[in-house]
């Protein structure tokens, strides 16, 4: 198998795609490509573990648009994304649904405590995100100060 025909790449040229094209496809609907891809494969399958992963994954971006939509207006949006210039997917899916007003942060703005002084409408971890105890802290004290002036 190619790495162009990996289950990763499959869900995100796939969502790249919807994103491209405007499209608001639905965490079904890119399972639904997701199944057509694989059968389309050279030899005409996806190794049964490689697809159940390509599925899983696809249920995962549907959990964070939903984190997305859910989040209060003007919040900061923390990304499962770990470098500055790799965020501009989160930014990318926040604009497809209409979320302009979220501030996406990668999880490195939480190294600087500083960025926990200010006040915030609200604060959303991405359900993906894995941070280091120094973040966490910081996360903390971010929430600690979400509705203060």
């Amino acid at each position: 198998m190619s790495e162009k025909d990996s289950p990763y790449m499959i869900i995100h040229s796939t969502r790249e795609q919807a994103l491209q094209w405007g499209s608001d496809m639905s965490t079904e609907q890119l399972k639904a490509v997701i199944r057509s891809r694989a059968m389309n494969l050279p030899g005409g399958w996806l190794p049964v573990a490689f697809y159940r992963m390509a599925l899983m994954a696809a249920e995962q971006i549907g959990k964070t648009e939903q984190q997305m939509r859910l989040a209060p207006m003007r919040a900061v949006f923390i990304c499962c994304n770990s470098e500055h210039d790799h965020v501009e997917y989160a930014r990318q899916l926040a604009k497809k649904i209409g979320r302009d007003d979220l501030e996406i942060w990668p999880p490195s703005m939480l190294d600087d405590q500083k960025n926990a002084l200010r006040s915030f409408t609200g604060v959303v971890l991405d359900h993906a995100v894995m941070l280091t105890s120094k973040q966490i802290y910081t996360l903390a004290a971010m929430k600690a100060r979400v509705g203060k002036k």
